[in-house]
């Protein structure tokens, strides 16, 4: 045996043996609890689960069984297929879904260590140091932080991929180029957030070591043949954000934002260090360690290298304009918070300069400042010696700086103005990702090697002090990172009287917090019926709408969800008074059995909304509203980008009005929502007219049940169709006579369809 491969073998014995210390008694209790909390963890093994009893990118893969009757569910969390090539085939040989799910958890981390141990032998030829940056990484304050995101612990990728690059730098090598593309490929299929983020690093690791263009060509392709197993899947989630109209507001981004403060804010689990929880949430947890940080600031200091040599007083002059620029923003940002907000002005009429608050001054005179330093003769030196201690420490800061998204804050007040992560926002795809602070994976990892690299420098001598120093290091780095995660018992039962293979679908009441969606999901595992229930990344937008539904106490929104098999409807017994009473009141529904927790029902399934032949659109003469009337032309501009709005809370009391200008025979009115899902009229009634002062009931029911319908089969237009069979109809009314305490009457869009 090598002494490579016995060292290799020695090392993922050792932290795998940590792995299962420090997060005891999990190892125990493999197929019966989840570490930490059983919410997240339950999501990512269902989707496990999903992987494993699916053929992956088919049809049938995309549309998983939850949120029924929604198509491509799978699109609105990760897939990850990167974790279940452990997973699915420990469950074909048995295991249980949680039981493999905690196998991963926990092989994650001496994946991560040996993945990370092996870079840093790579940069320094030391196992020692490197050993000490393994547990930095991947036993860390910050992996406390993650302990129930199992894809934000399997990041094994990452420094494989480094790993590989450095390796491939050194020695030319093509089976690195090799290496480097598969590690990309399975990192790109455990972690959504790291394909969009890891290749700022990698971009900036190409621009640090990269002379040849031969060799970046090289590099290239490498990366390019790792995108094949990803393109398929990266088209589809495309084409389903699309089709389901799904997208991250800019103020649901800046909240998933760390905060410069994340840095000295721990979790919870870390025993240690568990006081300097900030009370924010988990993803601005930062904190890598004391030991960490200062490692980290010795090796700034100690990278000091040679001078860069002579520069040209050119240089000099532009160096000392941009410090000059520098300390004149920062005057700027310092002026508008003790003097107030100033302009200066050309004889009182043009401004050539106002500022109004502090952001944008220091924005630009941190830009400056990382222009002047980055220019530096000590940086410029660092880049051409390739040191990779200032190319981790750049790189730290840099995906620190990014994490915070684009409006950073400091103890939640801004202080910059669009920020590194701005402007990746107007690139494709980032858009798309919630939680910037998921940069910190990166931070973590450069800020690792650094002190790793530090480490090694301070102790080069060899001296039998020095090694005892980096025992004693590694020791308090595990000290420090010392976790306390709790175990989480699984979710309960529920039986349910179904012969197999029936063709019914199941919904739990009440829908409420996540416990009970993602017990839910839990159950579903059991019985195998597709659920109305979930829990993901995204809430689609007709769920939403039936959460707001049943609220209302509308029954017959349940037709919405038998309208293709049975519905079976599960009520919890703790809440029975309220949520039985109302699935009782479905003239559909039947009791049908329940335990000592539930109250089962059954619905039968429902008739398909009336389809349309020979009919036409016809115009509309004139609309008159109750509320904001100067905007009622938006109702009938022809596209659904313009959305007539109450602009308050429904009432009760709000009405359309529309006049055809001639007689027609009206068989069904187009109510098209667009992006103002939740903004359906809780209660609808229409009326038609001959003349205006003879208005007739032509329909009522559940404008609810419309919304839902309208919403699966066309989230993005989300149009309510209210069949409607009357002659000789001039005027038409909308009356919205329900009320909700939130959210408004909103219509993108209105059609009249006539025979």
């Amino acid at each position: 045996m090598s002494t490579s491969l016995k060292r290799g073998l020695i090392a993922a014995a050792a932290y795998s043996g940590l792995a299962i210390v420090m997060t005891w008694p999990l190892a125990t209790h493999l197929a019966s609890a989840f570490p930490h909390d059983p919410y997240d963890p339950t999501l990512v093994t269902w989707i496990l689960w999903w992987d494993a009893h699916t053929r992956p990118l088919t049809q049938t893969w995309w549309n998983a069984p939850i949120f029924w009757p929604l198509k491509g569910a799978l699109a609105l969390s990760e897939h990850l297929l990167g974790i279940s090539i452990l997973t699915a085939p420990l469950q074909w040989l048995g295991v249980t879904p949680v039981a493999s799910y905690n196998v991963a958890f926990l092989v994650s981390f001496p994946l991560a260590a040996l993945a990370f141990h092996a870079l840093v032998v790579a940069l320094t030829s030391r196992h020692d140091v490197a050993a000490v940056g393994a547990l930095a990484f991947a036993f860390g304050p910050y992996r406390n932080a993650q302990v129930s995101h199992l894809q934000m612990l399997w990041t094994f990728g990452v420094p494989l991929a480094l790993l590989a690059l450095h390796r491939y730098d050194d020695t030319r090598q093509a089976r690195w180029l090799a290496v480097f593309a598969v590690a990309w490929a399975v990192q790109g299929l455990s972690n959504g957030y790291l394909l969009l983020f890891f290749p700022v690093l990698l971009a900036m690791w190409a621009l640090w070591y990269v002379r040849s263009a031969r060799h970046l060509a090289a590099i290239g392709v490498a990366w390019l043949a790792g995108w094949l197993p990803l393109l398929p899947i990266v088209v589809q989630y495309e084409r389903w954000q699309h089709t389901l109209a799904l997208s991250r507001r800019y103020e649901e981004i800046q909240s998933y934002s760390a905060d410069i403060l994340s840095i000295v804010s721990a979790a919870p689990g870390a025993t240690l260090w568990s006081h300097l929880l900030r009370g924010g949430q988990v993803e601005d947890q930062f904190f890598p360690g004391a030991l960490v940080l200062i490692l980290v600031g010795a090796g700034a200091v100690w990278d000091r290298g040679a001078s860069a040599g002579p520069r040209g007083p050119a240089i000099r002059v532009l160096r000392v304009m941009v410090l000059i620029a520098a300390l004149g923003c920062l005057l700027a940002a310092v002026s508008v918070v003790v003097p107030g907000p100033w302009a200066l002005s050309l004889r009182g009429s043009v401004t050539l300069v106002s500022v109004t608050s502090p952001q944008k001054p220091l924005t630009l005179a941190l830009l400056f400042s990382a222009i002047y330093l980055l220019s530096s003769g000590r940086a410029m030196r660092a880049w051409q010696r390739r040191s990779a201690v200032a190319f981790y420490l750049i790189s730290a800061l840099t995906t620190f700086v990014l994490a915070l998204g684009p409006l950073p804050r400091f103890g939640g007040e801004p202080v910059l103005f669009h920020s590194l992560y701005w402007w990746l926002l107007q690139l494709p795809g980032y858009s798309s990702a919630r939680v910037p602070a998921r940069f910190g994976v990166l931070f973590e990892l450069c800020i690792a090697v650094a002190a790793a690299l530090a480490l090694a420098r301070i102790t080069a001598s060899g001296s039998r002090r020095a090694r005892l120093g980096v025992v004693a290091v590694a020791a308090a780095v595990v000290i420090e990172s010392w976790p306390a995660i709790p175990l989480a018992p699984l979710p309960p039962s529920l039986t349910i009287p179904f012969a197999r293979g029936e063709r019914a679908a199941l919904l739990e009441l009440p829908l409420d917090a996540v416990e009970s969606e993602t017990a839910a999901l839990w159950r579903s595992m059991q019985h195998r019926l597709p659920i109305v229930n979930g829990y993901s990344g995204y809430e689609p937008a007709h769920y939403t709408a039936l959460r707001l539904a049943l609220d209302s106490g509308d029954e017959r929104v349940l037709d919405s969800l038998a309208r293709d098999r049975d519905l079976i409807v599960a009520v919890d017994r703790r809440q029975r008074e309220r949520w039985s009473a109302l699935v009782s009141r479905h003239p559909g529904a039947t009791r049908i059995g329940g335990d000592p927790s539930w109250e089962l029902f059954r619905i039968g399934q429902s008739p398909a909304p009336a389809g349309m032949s020979s009919s036409r659109s016809v115009p509309i003469a004139q609309v008159r509203t109750t509320d904001h009337p100067e905007e009622a032309a938006k109702l009938v501009d022809g596209t659904i980008e313009t959305i007539w709005t109450t602009g308050k809370p429904q009432t009760g009391n709000e009405a359309v009005e529309l006049d055809f200008g001639e007689a027609i025979h009206l068989i069904a009115v187009k109510i098209e929502l667009g992006a103002a899902h939740s903004d359906f009229p809780r209660r609808l009634d229409v009326e038609c007219a001959t003349n205006p002062a003879e208005w007739q009931p032509c329909w009522s029911g559940s404008a609810a049940a419309l919304a839902i319908d309208g919403i699966v089969a066309n989230p993005r237009n989300a149009t309510m169709t209210i069949a409607i069979s009357a002659d000789r109809v001039r005027w038409l009314r909308l009356r919205q006579t329900g009320s909700d305490p939130a959210y408004f009457w909103s219509i993108a869009e209105l059609t009249a369809i006539a025979r």
